[in-house]
């Protein structure tokens, strides 16, 4: 976390849900850059429904290029990525990589 921070910066607030990959170890690196962190209800996927929505777009777009082949995933997931973050979003107005780089 430390080299994310580093490189983009510290985030205003962090929402995880509670499973316990997300420790107490993550919890005070959240707090010691000064974000605010939000738990949500573990494995219960409606709480982070945007977030778990995208995760579906990549997976199925990811899923449509390896066709019957699924142990190609890695060689497509980095282009499926990038077209995601150069999309723009409805939400927003802007795609991911606009938001985080353009000022």
């Amino acid at each position: 976390m430390s080299e994310w921070i580093c490189r983009y910066g510290a985030p205003k607030e962090v929402t995880v849900d509670g499973g316990a990959e997300f420790g107490k170890e993550l919890k005070e690196a959240v707090q010691r850059a000064g974000s605010i962190i939000r738990i949500t209800t573990p494995y219960y996927s409606e709480s982070q429904g945007m977030v778990e929505r995208g995760h579906k777009q990549l997976k199925d777009a990811v899923v449509k290029r390896c066709g019957e082949n699924g142990s190609k995933w890695k060689e497509y997931l980095p282009i499926v990525t990038l077209a995601d973050r150069i999309s723009t979003k409805g939400t927003t107005g802007y795609s991911p990589f606009e938001l985080q780089f353009v000022q």
